[in-house]
């Protein structure tokens, strides 16, 4: 009987150790819907809900420097008003007619031709990028009713133009606004996911707070997009003008344009102040109105003020992301962290600009390129590029840099963002790992994403975190100038924290995770006692129960094409009669260990 209790108190002990590895602080990480202070709201438009009495809590602050009213439709920078019909694709409807505006502002299109398509933005954003080897691959809303009929947000919207899929024109996805006709747009091929034939492409996603921003925004863009609670019963048919309470906003819309001493005796229940919105709909002019109506500024279920601008699609040739749709979590942090996405330049380019998400209001980035790195520290290599900025807003924004970077082909480099804010904790958008998550499926790997949060002092992958990617893209022009080379790199593979294993002996049967850290290089292969070995997707490798001794070593091809090789290692295992004896009864209970770098 002791004998029989000493095994099971080994087996008990050596499966509390492992390869001492620091162990990443536990994230405070929530869903988007969990949010209760109002910082952006991630809920879908197009779904009914139930009325609540109380007006919104949107800053109506008053600014002399802004006009007491204004109507974009006077700029002659608005195009025709268009009609969803039967479609839950309001939120759709809002963010093209917002681009198509600021294309018209910005003289990339004009009003009376410019069409851009609703379908295509509908349709790649609920089917899946099919593409195997895209690091997007098996990313996706999971619905079974059609993308159609789903709804939508400004953050959706915003995940999908942000991969550039889309701005596409009209005449290229026609839409078509009767349910029986919505085969017709459905199973839309591969080879249009990402088309921005329309010459535009998204640069912003603003999510205002006060009022007189929106106003701003508008003067400068043209329009800004706004969910509400729509119910027939509130609208003032003669006055056109709507107001209610409050609810769970069903709607989507663009706002084109104010008047501050709009009447509140003009709405069929009484607000508390004069003021409206001048809305643009999406369901054509059955309103006698061309399609427009005033909106009351105190309309309890108005929320996530959203301006969306353009810019041209001829500014960057590559768009480096990890992000197929938008977020629906975040990580609380202290302020200071920060978060970096790692990628390899596919040939010789020009980085330019940066994007990423801001939660929190007023918070200060710091932009830092680093190349030359190893493995998840990204400041073991050099900074060659660094630029501070101040987000008033929340939303998604794109930064271009003040310096250009040339990148040979096959360079690593990464973008650092750190977040900061003058109190309390930042809220960073993430991917949660590998999962489901209220309808959205994330992927991610090793090597992709790293951080340094939480007043840590060692870099971490995020994976180590349990979070997956972080949304942060890099935009690139290519590089045909043969007088202007990139700064030579070096080229290098090794395995992983080998330093770990010097004086570790694993137990028999342990299966053990090798990743390779490579500096510009790819195409990983291992190694183990003489025998090639199948590569994981990561380009980890897997060593499965180990019973022996063995070696390893892994290869890769450096950025010139060069055969790099990592130093051989030894890796001991003991195969002792008490070490087999308690493999045994782990296999037995079903816990043999597996070891991860």
């Amino acid at each position: 009987m002791k004998k029989i209790i000493s095994i099971i108190c080994t087996v008990a002990l050596l499966l509390c150790l492992g390869v001492p590895t620091k162990a990443a602080d536990e994230l405070k990480i929530y869903s988007m819907a969990d949010i209760s202070d109002g910082s952006i709201s991630t809920k879908l438009i197009g779904l009914d809900g139930d009325d609540f009495e109380e007006e919104s809590d949107f800053t109506l602050d008053e600014v002399s420097s802004v006009p007491t009213s204004y109507d974009s439709r006077t700029t002659g920078c608005i195009p025709k008003i268009r009609n969803q019909g039967e479609m839950g694709a309001c939120w759709a409807f809002a963010t093209i007619a917002s681009m198509e505006i600021d294309a018209c502002k910005q003289g990339y299109s004009k009003s009376n031709t410019v069409d851009f398509s609703e379908s295509h933005l509908v349709w790649y954003t609920y089917s899946a990028d099919t593409n195997k080897s895209s690091p997007l691959f098996g990313e996706q809303y999971i619905s079974d009713d059609s993308p159609y009929l789903i709804g939508g947000n400004w953050n959706r919207a915003t995940g999908t133009l942000s991969r550039w899929s889309g701005v596409a024109n009209e005449s290229d996805f026609k839409f078509y606004n009767l349910e029986k006709d919505f085969d017709k747009m459905s199973n839309y091929p591969e080879s249009g996911r990402y088309n921005t034939d329309s010459g535009v492409i998204l640069k912003d996603a603003e999510v205002f707070s006060a009022a007189n921003d929106v106003k701003n925004w508008i003067m400068t863009h043209g329009s800004c997009t706004a969910s509400f609670y729509w119910n027939a019963k509130n609208y003032n048919s003669q006055n056109k003008a709507y107001y209610s309470l409050g609810s769970v906003p069903n709607h989507m819309i663009t706002i084109v344009g104010w008047d501050d001493n709009f009447s509140k005796s003009n709405f069929n229940s009484t607000p508390s102040k004069d003021g409206a919105w001048l809305v643009r709909d999406s369901n054509g002019d059955y309103m006698d109105n061309d399609g427009y109506y005033w909106l009351s500024y105190r309309d309890g279920s108005l929320q996530d003020f959203t301006g969306f601008s353009a810019q041209s699609a001829s500014n960057y040739d590559n768009n480096y992301t990890y992000n197929a749709v938008g977020f629906s979590s975040a990580a609380s942090c202290t302020s200071g962290s920060t978060v970096a996405n790692i990628f390899t330049a596919t040939g010789k380019q020009n980085l330019k600009a940066v994007s990423f998400y801001t939660i929190t209001k007023n918070t200060s980035a710091t932009i830092r390129i680093y190349t030359g790195f190893s493995g998840s520290d990204v400041t073991s290599g050099t900074c060659v590029n660094e630029k501070k900025v101040t987000i008033s807003n929340r939303g998604y924004h794109t930064v271009e840099l003040d310096k250009t970077n040339v990148l040979a082909k096959g360079t690593k480099f990464a973008v650092a963002i750190t977040y900061s804010v003058s109190s309390g904790t930042v809220e960073i958008p993430v991917e949660q790992l590998n999962k489901t998550v209220s309808g959205v499926k994330y992927t991610s790997q090793s090597g992709q994403s790293v951080a340094l949060l939480n007043n840590d002092d060692t870099w971490t992958d995020a994976v180590d975190y349990s979070v997956g990617n972080f949304f942060i893209q890099a935009f690139t022009t290519d590089n045909d100038d043969p007088h202007i080379d990139p700064p030579a790199v070096e080229s290098s593979v090794s395995i992983r924290n080998m330093e770990k294993f010097n004086d570790v002996t694993f137990s028999y049967r342990s299966s053990i995770v090798f990743y390779a850290d490579c500096v510009n290089a790819n195409n990983v292969k291992w190694n183990v006692d003489g025998a090639d070995y199948t590569v994981n997707a990561d380009s980890s490798v897997t060593v499965n129960e180990a019973k022996g001794n063995f070696t390893i070593y892994c290869t890769a091809t450096g950025s010139n094409g060069q055969e790099l090789t990592s130093e051989t290692e030894t890796i001991k295992v003991d195969s002792g009669l008490l070490s087999r004896i308690i493999a045994f009864i782990e296999w037995v209970f079903g816990i043999l260990p597996i070891y991860y770098q």
